[in-house]
């Protein structure tokens, strides 16, 4: 159950966000990914609350909540706004940021347009290709991406969202049957967020990262994938490491798209010495 007080409401984009809230220390904010809301990252918080501040929030359009969708439609352009006002709005100085899935291209997007407000991003898996440029990877993203979204867009063109839903899951974890193996807390989340999977294959197009862009960003940004993820994350990532540049970027073995939900523990671990470094 959540103290009420772990929850503080913050304006920015014309919208009051919740945001959860726990713990002391150096700020770290983290970014679900598709299907989620704040209860997804919401162990990962209470686990980091020990030695520092650990925040999330639902993003724009997720969650059980209505919105309002009319000037602000669903999107990374839009996510990524959200987060830059929610970042200046509470005045905290240059913020540590995760994100996952779907919320990477954002945090980027967001570094992009105002590094000043972040101290550096951990992205884990981010699934939007506008960096790559090898062609034979882009081939091999195309093949990877349509095996996943095929059975998705089959099952929402019949109306069904649920089973759209379960087929991103399954896609995402490269492994089928995975939504049914998942807690019950998981599965409850990603259902109260089926309504999303009619924005998420409408959205507007994402904003065309370059990877000349990823090499001039001012904001350190680390790169993390697991080497049983999709191929398409892995090539996403791949693509991601060899613009930004470094060797601080992680290829972890035994770990999938689901890692952060499968393990709160080793994730928020990983997030803590992430933030150590940087």
């Amino acid at each position: 159950m959540t103290d009420p007080l772990e929850m503080r409401p913050v304006t920015a984009e014309g919208e009051t966000f919740e945001i959860f809230d726990v713990g002391a220390g150096r700020p770290v904010l983290l970014l679900h990914g598709a299907a989620g809301d704040w209860r997804t990252l919401a162990p990962h918080c209470r686990i980091l609350s020990a030695d520092r501040r650990a925040m999330t929030y639902t993003q724009r359009h997720f969650g059980t909540r209505a919105w309002k969708a009319e000037s602000h439609p669903f999107g990374i352009e839009t996510h990524a706004r959200d987060l830059i006002g929610i970042a200046e709005a509470q005045a905290l100085g240059p913020i540590h940021i995760v994100a996952w899935s779907y919320a990477g291209h954002a945090a980027l997007r967001a570094a992009q347009l105002r590094p000043d407000l972040f101290k550096a991003m951990l992205i884990y898996e981010s699934g939007f290709q506008t960096f790559m440029t090898d062609p034979k990877e882009i081939d091999a993203f195309k093949t990877s991406i349509e095996s996943m979204f095929g059975p998705v867009f089959e099952a929402y063109r019949t109306g069904d969202h649920v089973g759209a839903l379960k087929a991103l899951v399954d896609g995402s974890a490269n492994r089928h049957g995975f939504f049914d193996t998942q807690p019950e807390e998981s599965r409850k989340i990603q259902l109260d967020n089926a309504h999303t999977m009619a924005l998420l294959l409408s959205q507007t197009p994402p904003p065309r990262i370059t990877a000349e862009d990823l090499g001039k960003l001012e904001v350190p940004v680390t790169i993390v994938t697991g080497e049983q993820s999709l191929l398409a994350y892995q090539l996403v990532a791949a693509a991601a490491m060899r613009a930004i540049g470094g060797d601080h970027h992680r290829k972890l073995p035994g770990k999938n798209h689901f890692w952060p939900d499968e393990d709160p523990e080793g994730f928020a671990r990983f997030i803590a010495e992430w933030m150590d470094s940087n």
